[in-house]
């Protein structure tokens, strides 16, 4: 849903993160309650969150995540600000050049080919946005000889709609679009599904864990007597720890960790990978997962985004964009237990890498020959995406497409 530097891509330097948050010990459990908090509390939802908190007790990071950018009328992506872009708080892929959404545009058409050309062929985004990327991907495989039956657009966001639905309306009338807010009340029928999701991933609720002498404690928030709220580690074993880290974990969970050590889990994306996967083993479709993240589960990455800056994520609730890295193993490993002998899961390679190989040099080339007075702005934006020093390593793409697929997989190595 989002573009950054190690988090939602900002203009301060990737080294600039926030300070570490401080932790204490959850003692609701002992019947000690915090002194009640005495100053000024920063937005209408912390004050929120902390009145909930003061009721029925400490919440996991995973809630806090959740209400600050999803509350129906307070959240970061549902009050009407626009957090995308040079006026926002980030900029994604699709906003520094319209080169990123004409390569994905470019998989596609690849893909819909290998898949043998569905008649009824939709493309369908998590997280669309601003809708830039779709209008750019819906331009290029039309050109290409590529028309989609339809469009589906899973948001939540009913602001986020709207501006989807005015770039849309405008640019591409012709394709019919479809709005939902998750992948599960949309129908399967025999639709081939080719899915999208660029920042989507990040913005999914995540549970924190610091592995302590007594083993795996969650770490919840609570209210603090100088902050309103606080990061805390649970006593016990709570039910996300018990069942995210046991025998049954999709994650690598560490075998020996040291005291202090910090682990992230996701249910969410492995629900969303779990959701997309069947989809195209019955549906006979593909996926492209773009985001940043690494190929093994975070330790800490949780962080707010505001103004193009690293934030502390409990800064401002409801103001500023909350966001973790996405564990690549964790996607492929649940792309292959869903999808069995029925899917190809591509390995994972930097967003620098998968653009070259659609070709975004030869495009650069063209354009510049093409719009020469634009070239300062080609070449710039195409090297903020590639540069390994820019967006280039810092995003990571993967893939799946079902079994049935001919030919050499566009955008990636031979799987191992």
């Amino acid at each position: 849903m989002l573009g950054r530097a190690t988090g939602r891509w900002c203009r301060r330097a990737a080294t600039k993160a926030p300070a570490a948050v401080e932790i204490s010990v959850d003692r609701s459990e002992l019947g000690v309650l915090a002194p009640p908090f005495q100053g000024t509390f920063a937005t209408p939802l912390q004050e929120e969150i902390h009145r909930f908190i003061s009721v029925f007790g400490p919440i996991s990071v995973a809630e806090y995540m959740r209400r600050a950018l999803l509350h129906p009328k307070l959240g970061y992506y549902t009050t009407g600000s626009t957090p995308f872009g040079s006026a926002g708080d980030f900029v994604t892929s699709p906003e520094v050049s319209q080169l990123f959404g004409e390569m994905v545009g470019v998989w596609a058409t690849a893909v819909w080919h290998g898949l043998g050309s569905p008649r009824d062929t939709r493309l369908v985004e998590f997280g669309p946005g601003n809708g830039t990327m779709m209008c750019d991907v819906l331009k290029t495989v039309k050109r290409l000889g590529f028309k989609p039956s339809g469009i589906h657009l899973i948001e939540p966001s009913p602001m986020l709609r709207e501006k989807q639905k005015a770039v849309l309306s405008v640019q591409h009338a012709d394709v019919p679009v479809q709005w939902d807010s998750q992948l599960a009340n949309v129908e399967t029928g025999d639709t081939c599904p080719i899915f999208f999701a660029h920042e989507f991933l990040d913005a999914l609720p995540i549970h924190q864990f610091q592995f302590t002498e007594k083993g795996w404690r969650e770490r919840m928030l609570a209210i603090g007597e100088h902050e309103a709220l606080q990061v805390v580690l649970s006593r016990k074993p709570t039910p996300a720890s018990a069942l995210l880290l046991g025998s049954d974990a999709v994650v690598d969970v560490p075998a020996n960790p040291a005291v202090g050590e910090c682990i992230e889990v996701s249910p969410e994306v492995q629900l969303a990978v779990e959701q997309i996967s069947s989809r195209v083993v019955m549906q006979k479709g593909a996926a492209l997962l773009v985001d940043y993240g690494q190929d093994r589960p975070s330790r800490q990455s949780v962080r707010g985004v505001r103004n193009h800056e690293f934030v502390p994520f409990l800064e401002s609730p409801g103001q500023v964009d909350v966001t973790g890295d996405v564990d690549f193993s964790m996607v492929r490993k649940v792309a292959r237990v869903w999808g069995a002998d029925q899917i190809r899961v591509m390995p994972t390679i930097q967003q620098g890498d998968f653009l070259l190989r659609m070709g975004i040099a030869q495009r650069v080339e063209s354009l510049v020959k093409l719009c020469p007075d634009d070239a300062d702005t080609i070449i710039t934006g195409y090297e903020r995406l590639v540069d390994p020093e820019q967006m280039g390593s810092i995003y990571k793409c993967s893939a799946m497409v079902h079994a049935s697929f001919n030919g050499e997989f566009p955008g990636f190595p031979t799987p191992s």
